[in-house]
């Protein structure tokens, strides 16, 4: 991901295929860049979940932890709604509050 949205590969270079589901493409994170967020935030990004969008039924985007980093806040606004994965008896109801107020 981090090669496409620095215009170090394109699209083509960047998916992955399983061979058992021909359907399924995956785009890894790649190699870590000096700045995520602004990868993340770049209308480069923008544009690449527009057309993800209108190729696949389903387009899942993992990320870092809302808390941790604001990467997953800069993903979720692209999305058409978002999963949150809360840690049973680690994520304290604070943390879970915040994260989701931040998501809104």
């Amino acid at each position: 991901m981090s090669e496409l949205l620095s215009g170090q590969k394109d699209i083509a270079e960047v998916f992955i295929s399983d061979a058992e589901n021909e359907r399924l493409k995956i785009i890894t994170a790649g190699k870590k860049p000096p700045n995520p967020s602004a990868l993340l935030s770049s209308k480069r990004f923008t544009k690449l979940v527009d057309a993800l969008k209108q190729s696949f039924d389903f387009v899942i985007l993992d990320t870092p932890p809302v808390n941790a980093v604001i990467d997953g806040i800069f993903v979720a606004k692209q999305c058409d709604g978002t999963v949150m994965v809360i840690e049973s008896g680690v994520t304290d109801d604070r943390q879970a509050v915040r994260a989701m107020n931040d998501l809104s």
